[in-house]
């Protein structure tokens, strides 16, 4: 994630261990069909992101003034990674029940990285 700001909502996603985690919890919220909404869900990874933060630099789970540095650095860039990730889930449920294998999130993080452009111009 960069610290310049930015105006987009979606973001290109990396063939990553943690994109695919993500896109799983993702996929595994929308097939139990609502049990809380897509804010909450956005608010506790974002949330899980914060506490590693936190962990790996060795700072207190109560560093208000850290977890306010952290979002304002970093707060917008995840939004655009989770907006992202939400869209890959969408695209997955809507043709499979099955959870995606490594393969398959490959394949779909390209299709979805390469509508980039076409997502940008959703809000625009």
């Amino acid at each position: 994630m960069s610290d310049i700001e930015s105006t987009e909502l979606f973001c290109v996603l990396e063939k990553d261990q943690k994109t695919y985690c993500y896109l799983l919890d993702c996929i595994k919220y929308m097939q139990m069909k609502g049990t809380k909404n897509l804010t909450q869900l956005d608010n506790e990874l974002q949330a899980a992101e914060i506490s590693l933060h936190l962990k790996i630099n060795g700072l207190s789970e109560k560093d208000t003034t850290e977890i306010i540095r952290w979002i304002q650095k970093y707060g917008r860039g995840f939004r655009e990674y989770l907006n992202t990730i939400k869209i890959a889930a969408i695209a997955w449920c809507a043709k499979s029940e099955d959870k995606p294998t490594w393969d398959e999130f490959c394949k779909l993080t390209e299709q979805i990285d390469s509508t980039k452009k076409y997502l940008d111009g959703i809000h625009g």
